[in-house]
Order: C-alpha cells, then sequence, then structure tokens
C-alpha cells in the first residue's frame, strides 16, 4: 500500500493517485468474478462465523436501514416486481446498509482522502437466510489490524436474506465488498464510496 510522504511532490502525487485508481479498478473487477467452486483464494486471515460476534446493533429481518431511509436512488437496493434483488450489487448495496447500521460508530461519510491507510477486500458467503458462512481477506493492507477490523464489522451484521434467483446450487451466495478505511480509522463500502479527494 502506498503510504503518504510528508511533503508529497506533483509528479509522486500524481504516481499515487494512478496507484489507487488501479487498486479501486481491481476491487471492481473482483466483485464480479467468483472463484471457480472447489479453488477458494488462499484465505490472509479468517474469523469463523462461529465464534461469537463482538457486541454490534443488529438490525432486525426487514427493517429499514437509517441510511436507506433517507439515502439517494443510488443508495437504496432495487427489486423487480416480485421483490428479488436484480442482481448481486444491488444484494451488496442492502448488506452494505446493514453493515454500515451495525457499525455506526465507524462508518465514514463524506469524500475520503487521496491517500489512505489500508483498503480490505473480503470474500463472503451467506445462505439463503443472509446467515454468514465464510468470510476471509482476498486482499488486504499493510496495517494488518484493519483486516481485523473489517472481519469484525462484517460478522456483527445481521445481514439480508438474498433472494432466491441469487443462490447458487448449493443455496449459497458468495460476492465480494471492500472496505476503504481513512486515517480516523473509519470505513467507507466500495458500494457506496464518492469520489476521492485529489488533495
Amino acid at each position: 500500500m502506498p503510504k503518504m510522504p510528508a511533503h508529497p511532490h506533483e509528479s509522486d502525487r500524481a504516481s499515487r493517485t494512478a496507484l489507487l485508481a488501479l487498486a479501486l479498478l481491481s476491487a471492481l473487477g473482483l466483485i464480479a468474478c467468483k472463484s471457480p467452486e472447489g479453488s477458494p483464494p488462499a484465505p490472509v486471515a479468517t474469523i469463523p462465523s462461529g465464534q461469537p460476534a463482538p457486541a454490534g446493533r443488529p438490525a432486525s429481518p426487514g427493517a429499514q436501514s437509517s441510511l436507506e431511509t433517507g439515502a439517494s436512488g443510488a443508495m437504496r437496493p432495487r427489486r423487480n416486481a416480485h421483490g428479488d434483488y436484480l442482481n448481486v450489487a444491488e444484494y451488496r448495496k442492502a448488506a452494505g446498509l446493514a453493515i454500515y447500521d451495525a457499525n455506526a460508530n465507524l462508518a465514514g461519510r463524506g469524500t475520503l482522502p487521496a491517500m489512505l491507510p489500508a483498503i480490505v477486500i473480503l470474500d463472503v458467503e451467506v445462505d439463503s437466510s443472509g446467515r454468514l458462512l465464510n468470510s476471509r481477506v482476498r486482499r488486504g493492507g499493510a496495517d494488518t489490524s484493519k483486516n481485523e477490523v473489517a472481519l469484525a464489522t462484517l460478522r456483527r451484521t445481521r445481514l439480508p436474506a438474498p433472494s432466491a434467483n441469487l443462490l447458487d446450487g448449493r443455496g449459497r451466495l458468495s460476492f465480494v465488498e471492500t472496505w476503504f478505511f481513512d486515517f480516523q480509522g473509519r470505513f467507507q463500502l466500495l458500494a457506496f464510496t464518492p469520489p476521492q479527494s485529489r488533495e
């Protein structure tokens, strides 16, 4: 992960901005891909879902997120006429809103700084009820403590049930989400991240 120097030069700033853009594009590409069955990526860190979760504020099933209530149309997950999520990206919005609500003390808002101390990409697997089955770090930051924070925010969240049209043959849904951490330790998810500052 690139680190912020004390006095960055313009050429260095352009290089770091290009690297960050590449990281974002890489994360977006990972979201659209699933690992072939039987060949999961090697975990960097894993917290089994069977362990007790840290204290949190899980959302009630069917409850509207406080962010969703006042959210723009881009933040609200879209559904079809039958109430199914249109695709995995729309389910990720619903899951992201639940993660924000369950971790309100850690969730950030607004424009992210140009340089970030950690970007953590997680593989997530849930069952038909939204119960977390597996979570692992696909790609972590140099600050490995943020890997554990991202996993913990996921584990303390009661995720929404995915609609049947998204489930695989085993009745499960696998997806990828990215946590962006700022220098205050707050995170934002890729599903809702606004453009970054150029400064």
